[in-house]
């Protein structure tokens, strides 16, 4: 068996790869120098064999050929969505059709059984595994787990909306989900590598801000700045949160990250989400005040929200944790993040405005921009408490694998190794 490896690759692949008897031969698919500097340096440290994708430069009348084909590939991935300008991508296309020329070329002329993605939503990753299907051949994609940072998502469709997670109620009903590997104690970061978990989120925070920076984004590195009608809005405590309304919790997501580029068609903003809740809460409230939504920043998001709140919408303090929140409340309201996991783990009525894999109701219910108010209501009500642990049971259990970012040789191995053979077969 021969796989190829897109960039990204992490310390887990390697030792799968290393360890798997089946696979003959490894290519890298590297994009730049950087990556191809770096993970030539990562594969023989860890003494995998690889093979560099040798890349050609085809001529202009040659890449005009295939231009349209590449354009429409390039405007779905998350690199066209974060231009700030879409107009002048000629020359941004015509290099992805180069690759596009060369990967095409380097499947025809090699046995390739496999290709491993991470993330996948990238330009390069989309024109590789989109090559990849038109040659039937398979792929692998994999990123950090939906239970941060203790696992990881490998998955063989792709590895958020539109992933290999079951989407029939039955499929929840009619099945048990045991933690017969022992996922769960496996999973947990060990104590001495805590402090090392904090640097590295200190660390993961001040490379994003660097990124804005290179996608020439300075004039959205503001403070967020959130107006409630007649005066500024003042940060609320947990405390503040009264018991005796229906409280609803909205966190806010990141405006340029791929869930809200390519999966929120009709939310791209924070400012039009608020908009929504703003006529959501006039809806709730329109015979008498008994609701109340409190709204949380990303600590990521640098665009500055300029629309006002309504009355009986507040803004909470950004250092208290989405979870205790989320225990307060009687409700989560979301675009499609992964606090929506959150509050399905911790029992609580959840609504989705995007797409979201978990969006199954009763598990969890999927709104549109008008009938927000309705669906809230409907998730109170209607919410299936036991198949939404059952939904939590079978990610933890059956579709996530642990994931240590320190070490992963802190455990069995075997797990992954198995996951990563039946993907294969």
């Amino acid at each position: 068996m021969n796989i190829l490896i897109l960039s990204q690759m992490e310390d887990v692949f390697l030792h799968l790869i290393k360890n798997n008897k089946s696979i003959n031969k490894v290519y890298l698919a590297n994009y730049s120098l950087a990556d191809k500097i770096y993970y030539n340096y990562l594969f023989k440290k860890h003494n995998v064999k690889f093979e560099n994708v040798k890349y050609n430069s085809y001529l202009k009348n040659e890449l005009k050929l295939i231009y349209n084909k590449v354009e429409k590939l390039y405007k779905s991935s998350i690199d066209y969505q974060r231009l700030d300008d879409k107009e002048n991508i000629e020359y941004i296309v015509l290099k992805y059709c180069n690759l596009y020329l060369n990967i095409n070329y380097f499947f025809e002329s090699n046995q390739i059984d496999t290709t491993v993605t991470w993330n996948g939503y990238f330009a390069p990753d989309i024109i590789v595994n989109y090559l990849a299907k038109e040659h039937n051949i398979k792929t692998i994609f994999y990123e950090m787990g939906l239970f941060r940072p203790n696992t990881m998502t490998i998955d063989a469709k792709i590895v958020n909306y539109g992933n290999s997670v079951p989407q029939s109620v039955s499929f929840y009903k009619n099945n048990e989900f045991s933690d017969k590997n022992n996922l769960v104690s496996k999973s947990n970061i060990k104590s001495s590598n805590k402090n090392i978990y904090k640097l590295y989120k200190i660390f993961d925070h001040l490379l994003y801000h660097l990124n804005c920076c290179t996608y020439k984004r300075f004039d959205n590195i503001k403070n967020i700045s959130l107006k409630k009608k007649k005066e500024l809005s003042t940060v609320v405590k947990l405390s503040d949160i009264d018991t005796k309304y229906i409280n609803i919790f909205v966190p806010l997501q990141v405006s340029t990250d791929t869930q809200i580029l390519l999966n929120s068609p009709n939310i791209k903003s924070m400012d039009r989400l608020i908009e929504i809740l703003n006529t959501a809460i006039i809806k709730l409230n329109k015979e008498n005040i008994k609701y109340k939504i409190y709204i949380k920043k990303h600590p990521k998001d640098l665009k500055e929200i300029k629309t006002e709140f309504e009355d009986n919408i507040y803004l909470l303090d950004e250092k208290i944790s989405s979870k205790e929140i989320i225990k307060k409340v009687d409700s989560v309201v979301t675009i499609n993040s992964t606090v929506g996991l959150e509050a399905i783990e911790l029992s609580k009525p959840c609504v989705v405005l995007g797409n979201a894999f978990y969006s199954i109701e009763p598990i969890a219910f999927k709104a549109n921009t008008d009938n927000l108010a309705l669906k809230i209501n409907e998730a109170l009500k209607n919410t299936d408490f036991k198949l939404q642990s059952k939904f939590i049971e079978y990610l933890k259990y059956e579709y996530q694998l642990p994931y240590n970012p320190f070490s992963i040789l802190e455990f069995d191995t075997n797990i992954h190794q198995e996951k990563f053979k039946e993907l294969l077969k």
